[in-house]
């Protein structure tokens, strides 16, 4: 098959450094092609710019086979060698181009070996045909193999590519189940748009195809049947208490899957935080980790740190509050964990940040309050500062937290890149204090409890009515011309000194006298009424007891049962709704290890593997599992 003839006048020194050239060459316009990419939008080009340079290559490959060297055979091997690490870069490059080659899990590096083995042959095939055939058409040919796979590789990704969905809405309420479809030459993938434009990919949704790992039972489940904006983003949540698991919920309700890494024997600290407990439940836990799945982890034993580093290598987002030094010690900080994938979004979330003086020490809801100064304006005039009496700081850093992060992802879709994210409980509330920081450096006395009085709206506090407590907003002056007028207080109507807030301010304590003695002669459904019809906002104080049977939260469906509680347990809508989701997704909080083992055999984890990890204490099964 292979002949060597003596008149081709090509010496040995030439065909090898023709071939040590042209790979190079190839794999040097990859670079180039995504420079002048234009942020990928200009795929197409790119494409047959990578397929030309493939014909290119091939030439001097071929040629040598010819030859009845040694190295001609070792170079011949190394042909696909090199086209795969051509794809590899492109992978780098231009990950929207080549999905495929981003899997570097267990499946990932067998579909590679699957390739390169299939792809020797056709080598030899190729050189044969090239001895007895004409050269051209075999070369036309290969280019055309060449470009029919990266354009399949670009549409679907590798075999076992995740589903996709397409369906729109039916009826006022719910959208039908969406429907998986099939596209040309794909085994599983879309059918050009919904998200696919002659641009490329586009939406959240493509991050689904940009999957760095096979997927679990669950994700496929949940791709195929919950549409959520982060479909196909996996998040492995590792923080514990409430202000990371909040962050992750938000996620979770946006499509993420979230897989929350836990302590073997008790889990997340929160699973204890109680009385109240439903059938052994923490509400407080149940509250913040809907829509995920739980892995427990010994992460005090090396497999156990091993199993981390793999799952972290298909996520696209790592959520974390432990300390820096503890992180280092055990190889999980931004630098490792970037290193080993580059496109990671990294959320560190901690007390008071990652640097400063006091970026070490351990921080609570309660401590951020009281450092950020929100403690000191907070309660009765002339009484102690009070705490306000929720996880503010803890909400408010978890909904900044999934802020982030979803920019973060939307950079990580667009360029490829990851990103190290710092939240702190302190930078939150802070965040929280900003008018009254703004207001003390302008020149304002330094804030103290006040009840509630001190806005920098004159008439903007609680009131004591016949029965109940009631609020008033004046929220500008024609506001305040309805209102004196509806209450019956028309001298202070007629008054020019009060017709705007600086002049109610300075005289705050008087009116604010005149309205309380007013308002205390009728009960607080007769104000509503009287100044609901005037447009003038006010609402009763609410006990809890109340809020859970308001109208409006009934309506918005702000109250989600948690399922299987017989309504003992719920969590509340997260806060905002969007129009394409429909039904929120609502999913029981996950029992401590009930995903041990379908996480782990998603990461190329065997059954054997599995059960030899469980009878080492590396990892807990959930209540009811066994060994396979």
């Amino acid at each position: 098959m292979l002949s060597y003839r003596a008149d081709d006048g090509v010496s040995r020194d030439t065909f090898l450094a023709a071939v040590s050239l042209a790979p190079v060459t190839q794999i040097g316009t990859v670079p180039l092609a995504a420079l002048l990419c234009d942020d990928c939008l200009r795929r197409r080009l790119v494409l047959l710019a990578g397929c030309v340079a493939t014909v290119l290559v091939a030439y001097p490959f071929f040629w040598l086979l010819d030859t009845h060297q040694p190295a001609a055979i070792v170079l011949a091997l190394a042909l696909p060698v090199c086209y795969w690490l051509t794809d590899a870069l492109q992978a780098s490059f231009l990950p929207e181009l080549f999905p495929t080659q981003l899997r570097y899990s267990g499946s990932g590096i067998t579909h590679t070996l699957g390739g390169l083995l299939f792809s020797v042959p056709v080598s030899f095939v190729a050189a044969a045909l090239w001895d007895r055939y004409d050269a051209t058409w075999l070369l036309a040919l290969y280019a055309l193999g060449r470009y029919r796979a990266q354009r399949r590789s670009r549409r679907c990704g590798a075999g076992d590519a995740p589903l996709t969905t397409s369906g729109g809405p039916s009826g006022p309420d719910r959208p039908t189940p969406p429907r998986a479809t099939r596209s040309r030459g794909c085994r599983l993938g879309p059918r050009e748009p919904p998200w696919v434009s002659g641009t490329g990919l586009h939406g959240f949704q493509a991050i689904a195809a940009l999957q760095i790992d096979p997927k679990t039972e669950k994700e496929v489940e949940a791709m195929a049947t919950r549409p959520g904006p982060l479909t196909g983003v996996r998040v492995v949540d590792m923080t514990t208490s409430y202000a990371g698991p909040t962050a992750a919920m938000y996620l979770a309700d946006l499509g993420a899957t979230v897989i929350k890494v836990e302590r073997t024997g008790r889990g997340d600290d929160t699973r204890g935080w109680g009385p109240p407990f439903a059938d052994g439940v923490s509400a407080w836990f149940a509250s913040a980790n809907r829509n995920k799945q739980s892995l427990a982890l010994n992460l005090r034993a090396p497999e156990g740190r091993e199993t981390l580093l793999r799952l972290l290598d298909t996520a696209h987002v790592f959520l974390q509050n432990f300390n820096p030094a503890k992180l280092r010690r055990m190889g999980i900080d931004s630098e490792t964990l970037q290193a080993r994938n580059p496109r990671l979004v990294y959320c560190a979330m901690s007390g008071f940040g990652l640097d400063g003086p006091d970026s070490d020490l351990p921080g609570y809801d309660l401590v951020a309050q009281a450092r950020s100064g929100l403690m000191s304006v907070t309660g009765e005039k002339g009484r102690s500062p009070q705490r306000v009496s929720t996880a503010l700081s803890d909400v408010v850093t978890g909904m900044c937290a999934a802020l982030a992060v979803n920019a973060a992802l939307v950079r990580q879709f667009r360029t490829g890149e990851g990103e190290v994210i710092d939240v702190s409980l302190l930078d939150s509330d802070l965040a929280l204090m900003a008018p009254r920081i703004a207001s003390y450096h302008a020149g304002e006395a330094d804030p103290a409890p006040s009840g509630g009085t001190d806005s920098v709206l004159a008439v903007y506090q609680p009131f004591e009515t016949a029965d109940r407590t009631m609020v008033v907003a004046i929220g500008n002056d024609a506001m305040w011309q309805r209102f004196v007028a509806a209450v019956g207080l028309p001298e202070f109507a007629e008054d020019p000194a009060l017709a705007d807030n600086a002049g109610r301010r300075g005289r705050r304590a008087e009116i604010t006298a005149a309205i309380a003695a007013r308002l205390a002669t009728c009960p607080a459904a007769e104000w509503l009424q009287i100044l609901g019809d005037a447009d003038v906002p006010v609402a009763l104080v609410q006990a809890v007891s109340e809020v859970v049977k308001d109208p409006q939260v009934i309506a918005r469906g702000s109250l989600l049962p948690v399922p299987g509680s017989e309504e003992q347990l719920i969590t509340i809508h997260s806060p905002f709704r969007l129009e394409s989701v429909g039904e929120p997704r609502n999913e029981r909080f996950p029992e401590l290890g009930a995903d041990t083992r379908s996480v782990l055999g998603g990461i190329g984890y065997s059954d054997a593997d599995i059960d030899e990890l469980v009878a080492a204490g590396v990892i807990e099964l959930g209540p009811g599992a066994v060994a396979s």
